[in-house]
């Protein structure tokens, strides 16, 4: 409840300057989403329809059996959840209709996404398997970059489709977001956060420290697609192959997807990739194995 003198109200000077009016303040429930079935699949394709426009991908509605998943599923973080789940099914969809398969991966993305949100908060430790020499390699013909790639690729047309004055240094904010995945994953020990990435620990150090200079400052700022990126980073540094830098293998896989939609602009890629064209040719020249 709130009360004003109702003089500075009307501003009538007839009025009582003792007078008061009492104003009810009015608060609106908002059911959450899991009370509110009927509102699911018609925000669900709202978001699917708008981030299909915005990164330039083929999906337009859903299968039955997604949206039956789409019901089923109790939403717990309401409709900022719904939306991610959405940006990152339309990210994995390579299809007219959203599968089940896709909403899959946009679960699955999505958790891995406020997993990496959250990295400053204490949590219990986890065991971490860092493949080691000898380790058993992937099957044949698995990409293991292959969700990355997805979200990389949908993050350059998102920004070249903006048409910007400048373009943004993807390759800086991706080397700087797979330190913070890895210092979480390790619980904060920058040993096992070096070992994750298979880099030197006094390079793992200096760019978490600076990576977190930058958060705390508040200059680690990134696109609005950009969380569909972060959702891949833990699975992509767990998938580390023996010997592998996982910032070069990242790097590449980002340079190869800029030059697929800029092909023979080498400015442009230099400037996505965060570096000047002769480090980019440079890094280009050298030979990497992944």
């Amino acid at each position: 409840m709130t009360c004003w003198g109702e003089e500075s109200i009307t501003g009538d000077p007839e009025l009582p300057t003792n007078s008061l009016v009492i104003a009810d303040v009015v608060r609106l429930h908002v059911a959450p989403l899991r009370e509110r079935k009927d509102d699911i699949l018609h925000l669900a394709t709202i978001f699917l329809q708008q981030f299909a426009a915005l990164y330039r991908r083929p999906a337009h509605h859903f299968t039955s059996g997604a949206e039956r998943q789409l019901d089923a599923y109790a939403w717990p973080g309401n409709v900022r959840e719904l939306q991610n789940v959405v940006l990152n099914s339309v990210l994995f969809c390579d299809a007219p209709e959203v599968d089940v398969e896709d909403l899959q991966g946009g679960f699955q993305a999505q958790a891995a996404s406020a997993g990496a949100e959250t990295a400053s908060r204490p949590r219990v430790p986890t065991p971490i398997a860092v493949r080691a020499p000898g380790a058993t390699p992937a099957p044949a013909g698995t990409d293991l970059a292959r969700p990355l790639r997805k979200a990389l690729a949908a993050e350059i047309a998102a920004v070249l489709g903006l048409d910007r004055p400048a373009l943004v240094p993807l390759g800086k904010w991706l080397t700087a977001d797979l330190i913070l995945t890895a210092d979480h994953l390790s619980d904060g020990v920058s040993r096992r956060g070096a070992d994750l990435l298979g880099i030197p620990e006094t390079t793992y150090r200096r760019q978490l420290q600076a990576g977190e200079r930058q958060r705390t400052a508040g200059l680690a700022v990134r696109s609005p697609g950009w969380p569909a990126v972060l959702g891949t980073l833990e699975q992509f540094i767990r998938s580390r192959q023996a010997d592998t830098d996982v910032c070069q293998w990242a790097e590449s896989c980002l340079l190869a997807e800029i030059e697929a939609a800029l092909p023979g602009d080498a400015p442009a890629a230099a400037a996505l990739l965060g570096v000047t064209e002769p480090t980019m040719k440079r890094r280009k020249a050298e030979p990497r194995h992944f």
